[in-house]
């Protein structure tokens, strides 16, 4: 099965990846990097492939190129997205912050998805967040919030079963952010200056028109 992630930088995207690929013998290319576009990998076993909102592709771009099964679209509340985001050197390669946020918002349909997962009911370890994966044809269970195949192990199968992967690594995929030994909550949205609250919500009106309590 050919699996595909699509988010915003700093949603937790990648760790959803990492998730998905504690599949075994999965290969797991857990963060494209944001200049590339997903390569059409042919491998021997069940892939899972992230990509992320940029200025330079459009999803439809990434699909037509990688050829999944099946698509998900991963969602984080965009403030959280964005003040996590502008932390990092990386905020404006590929577009800045402000035009990937209004880029998202303009792809935000979940009809061209197979699935829609938030990263809130994900990390919060909802149980309709398995079923619905499993319910895809991609099989996964509870164990794999430990992340018992190690990034070491994972990175190993990529590179045995693609030479792309093994040639482009740390060029143009790598494991990104994650910090822990397993996936928690930890991460998860607290207060913002109602100033930034404003700014996200003139550029993302409909994903933020998600997240408003009510």
């Amino acid at each position: 099965m050919r699996l595909f992630v699509y988010g915003m930088e700093s949603s937790g995207a990648s760790t959803f990846c990492l998730f998905l690929g504690q599949r075994p013998g999965t290969v797991a290319v857990v963060d494209l990097w944001s200049h590339c576009l997903a390569p059409p990998l042919v491998v021997d076993a069940a892939i899972v492939l992230k990509a992320t909102v940029t200025t330079t592709y459009r999803v439809e771009d990434h699909v037509r190129s990688f050829r999944p099964d099946a698509s998900i679209l991963f969602l984080r509340d965009p403030v959280a997205v964005y003040c996590s985001l502008i932390k990092y050197d990386y905020a404006n390669y590929e577009g800045s912050v402000e035009q990937k946020l209004i880029r998202f918002d303009q792809e935000y349909s979940p009809a061209k998805f197979d699935l829609v997962i938030r990263y809130e009911d994900f990390v919060r370890r909802e149980p309709a967040v398995i079923r619905a994966i499993a319910g895809l044809g991609w099989f996964c269970n509870n164990s794999y919030y430990s992340l018992p195949r190690s990034i070491d192990e994972i990175r190993e199968t990529n590179f045995q079963k693609s030479a792309w992967l093994r040639d482009e690594y740390n060029k143009n995929w790598s494991f990104g952010n994650f910090k822990g030994a397993s996936i928690s909550s930890d991460f998860l949205r607290s207060g913002h200056q109602p100033e930034i609250v404003s700014k996200v919500a003139s550029l993302s009106p409909r994903l933020t028109e998600l997240y408003l309590p009510g």
